[in-house]
C-alpha cells in the first residue's frame, strides 16, 4: 500500500514539474521579438553619397545616398581625410562615412571626401539603373 501511495505521489510530482516547465517554454514562444530600428538608406555602418546640407556650428552633416538622406552627427572624435575639417566639407561633395549609432543619433567616425571620380562613377551606375527602367 505504501508503494502505491509513493507511485501515485511521484506521478503527480512529476506531472506537475513538466506542466510547469511546458507553460515556460509557450511564455518563451509567444514574448514578443525585439523591434530592431534600421536608418532607411544605410547599409551597415558605411554611407556613401553626396552631402547636401553642413551646418558647421551644429556639427552636423545630411547625406543623400541612393535611397535617402541621413544627418550624421559629427564630434571632436571623428576624423577626416587629408587633414580636413568640417569646415573644408561643402554641399554637393561626395563622401563616404563610417558612423556609430550612440543615444539614438549617427555619429561619423570617419568622413573621407571622394574624387571626381568616384561621383562619376556613381552617377554612371545610376544612370544605367534608370535607362534598364
Amino acid at each position: 500500500m505504501k508503494k502505491i501511495i509513493v507511485c501515485i505521489v511521484s506521478l503527480l510530482f512529476l506531472l506537475s514539474v513538466s506542466g510547469l516547465s511546458l507553460a515556460a517554454e509557450k511564455e518563451m514562444v509567444l514574448a514578443p521579438a525585439k523591434a530592431v530600428k534600421k536608418t532607411p538608406g544605410v547599409h551597415g555602418k558605411h554611407l556613401r553619397g553626396k552631402v547636401t546640407a553642413v551646418d558647421a556650428t551644429a556639427k552636423t552633416m545630411t547625406i543623400k545616398s541612393r535611397k535617402d538622406e541621413v544627418t550624421l552627427s559629427i564630434d571632436d572624435k571623428t576624423k577626416f581625410s587629408k587633414d580636413k575639417t568640417i569646415a573644408d566639407v561643402n554641399v554637393g561633395d561626395w563622401v563616404f562615412a563610417k558612423y556609430k549609432e550612440m543615444d539614438g543619433n549617427l555619429v561619423a567616425l570617419k568622413v573621407t571626401t571622394k574624387t571626381r571620380h568616384f561621383h562619376k562613377k556613381a552617377e554612371m551606375k545610376d544612370k544605367k539603373k534608370k535607362e534598364k527602367k
